[in-house]
């Protein structure tokens, strides 16, 4: 089971860090028009590519770092981790040079960026620096959760919101042009790195890099299950700069900050419950070495989905209508709060399919993970450029929620046929009905925004009520449970 100090502490982090990434975006959306920040996005989503490339690595270190250390097998941690800190820092390199000739070849010289009256090299550079270090410390990161170290990551997080808040705010404050915010963008990830470099070598002493514990046995081993898992991760990755560079090159770059400032908001909104059920997947690594996976699969592992639809109904239906109003104030734009939306209707799903998903990562079904990704980005960039092409338009991204429905669909027939799995009555305890209701309702709220948008206060008002009257019960339920949370705080 998850431990509840981790979960209290892992929640309160994601809240302050997300507040503080939200204020450092803020800083910048004020200090550049949406084309110049847009324009900057563009390029960095090529970074946000490149961070997913780390083989797969990344979350098998968290799940074989959790089995060795649940056997107390510390030789096996040492050369592991020595092992893969100078893959991650070969990686970093070899996927900075892959991104340079890239973008020097071809994204250069696209007319979205060729028009822009902006020096692209400069920005690139700096990006590129940046990544390096952000790339490693994703690793350190990883290193952090497989000990489940959350409580201790969670504060370290603190303290990299609180440095993200002064960093950005100098871009506002001072003024300063768009090539300085690569700058400050470099200065903060190579601070985020020498913190947990120095936490994890000098402080907790997990961390002990030398050559004679390199193992070519170790890569070879790890590398079949982390190629899936890093070709599965690919495919997620390459959505975001496509759709960037779609949005940018049939509308305009106006659309391309719309969109980020949209996904913002969603990992705002999403972040919590992930960040709640953080120790899961060593929680399933667990029970796996444990040879109890069918037994969890089929009992306890319900009640992470119906935390998660809980969620959901709360955050995307009943308390969506705020939100939407409150990215209008801050953003200033209609587009923003549909896009949004769109991503609320996926992203319900998703949060119901996680910890089933984290399942097939622990029993190594890579092909199935690879296939379900696939489905992701050929459905989203596919129906993107369509609707972009023919109608000039975003709905496209809907497809998004086509996509996760599939890929939900092909969960249950893998759990099914490995583990027995009585998906009937997994749907019948996490309040999947309440959940599909919670769809419906969106759809129809998303076509109505987007047809009469000139009243889209009052249309917010109307489902205000509507949420309020058609989940009343989940609102009792909500309640009841943030009573008990004040009785009984957790330590």
């Amino acid at each position: 089971m998850l431990n509840k100090k981790n979960v209290t502490w892992n929640s309160f982090s994601f809240i302050f860090l997300a507040f503080s990434n939200f204020v450092s975006f803020t800083f910048q959306i004020k200090a550049y028009d949406t084309g110049t920040l847009g324009f900057f996005l563009l390029i960095s989503s090529l970074f946000g590519l490149g961070n997913s490339l780390d083989l797969g690595f990344g979350l098998s270190t968290v799940k074989h770092i959790s089995e060795f250390n649940k056997n107390n097998d510390n030789e096996s941690i040492k050369k592991y981790l020595t092992t893969f800190s100078f893959v991650f820092l070969g990686l970093s390199l070899f996927i900075s040079l892959v991104l340079s000739l890239y973008f020097h070849f071809f994204l250069s010289n696209s007319e979205v960026i060729a028009n822009a009256a902006l020096d692209a090299q400069i920005i690139f550079l700096s990006l590129a620096a940046a990544f390096i270090f952000k790339y490693i410390s994703n690793f350190l990161k990883n290193i952090l959760e497989g000990f489940s170290f959350y409580v201790e990551l969670s504060k370290i997080n603190i303290i990299l919101g609180l440095l993200s808040i002064i960093i950005f705010s100098l871009v506002y404050f001072l003024k300063l042009d768009i090539y300085y915010l690569g700058f400050v963008t470099l200065l903060y990830n190579v601070l985020c790195f020498v913190i947990l470099y120095c936490y994890l070598v000098f402080y907790k002493k997990v961390l002990h890099i030398s050559f004679s514990s390199f193992s070519f046995t170790f890569l070879k081993t790890f590398f079949v299950f982390g190629i899936n898992i890093q070709i599965s991760n690919f495919f997620t990755s390459l959505i975001d700069p496509i759709v960037k560079f779609f949005l940018g090159q049939f509308l305009n770059l106006n659309y391309v900050t719309f969109y980020e400032m949209a996904k913002k908001i969603i990992d705002f909104t999403n972040g919590l419950i992930i960040a709640a059920q953080k120790g899961i997947l060593n929680f399933i690594s667990e029970e796996n070495v444990s040879n109890n996976l069918k037994k969890l699969v089929n009992t306890n592992l319900s009640q992470y989905s119906r935390m998660a639809n809980l969620y959901s109904i709360l955050i995307y239906g009943i308390l969506n209508p705020v939100i939407c109003l409150l990215i209008f104030l801050w953003g200033k734009s209609n587009e923003t709060v549909l896009i949004f939306l769109i991503f609320s209707l996926s992203y319900s799903l998703i949060n119901f399919g996680s910890s089933l998903y984290q399942v097939l990562v622990v029993i190594k079904k890579g092909k199935y993970l690879i296939t379900i990704q696939l489905i992701n980005m050929f459905f989203v960039t596919i129906f993107t450029f369509i609707t972009l092409l023919w109608f000039n338009n975003y709905l496209g991204l809907l497809s998004f929620y086509i996509a996760t429905v599939v890929s939900l669909v092909l969960i249950f027939s893998i759990l099914k046929k490995n583990f027995d799995f009585d998906y009937k009555k997994y749907i019948n305890t996490t309040y999947f009905i309440q959940t599909i209701f919670l769809n419906i309702i969106l759809i129809v709220q998303i076509g109505l925004l987007y047809c009469f948008m000139d009243y889209w206060l009052k249309i917010l008002g109307v489902f205000f009520i509507l949420y309020g009257i058609f989940f009343w019960n989940i609102i009792k339920i909500c309640l009841y449970q943030f009573k008990n949370i004040l009785k009984n705080p957790i330590s």
